[in-house]
């Protein structure tokens, strides 16, 4: 699997999340994104399968799936992104994703 450079949410206000993407700057205007969800701390995902599973476990950072030999990590907001992106290619999180992925970043 190719190594996906993540993004991370560097600042929110009352209509404008700011993410940092490659040392860059990148506004999204959250009017034009109303449904766009924030990935919680009960969601693990899994790289190699690019499974989301939730676990109600505030307190877990890992978790190990007996059945599938298959070891979860606590998601981050770009993995919840990246992963509405291929699962639910409409959303308003898949949307997002590839907007900050393809747009000119503003200097820092």
């Amino acid at each position: 699997m190719a190594y996906k450079m993540p993004y991370r949410i560097h600042a929110v206000t009352s209509n404008i999340i700011q993410f940092i993407y490659n040392e860059n700057y990148i506004n999204i205007d959250l009017y034009n994104y109303r449904d766009y969800r924030k990935c919680s701390e009960f969601h693990f995902y899994n790289e190699q399968s690019n499974d989301m599973i939730v676990i109600n476990d505030f307190y877990r950072l890992l978790y190990f799936d007996s059945e599938t030999n298959q070891v979860y990590k606590r998601a981050t907001q770009y993995d919840f992104d990246f992963w509405n992106s291929i699962q639910y290619p409409e959303s308003d999180n898949a949307k997002v994703y590839h907007y900050v992925k393809n747009h000119p970043p503003l200097k820092n």
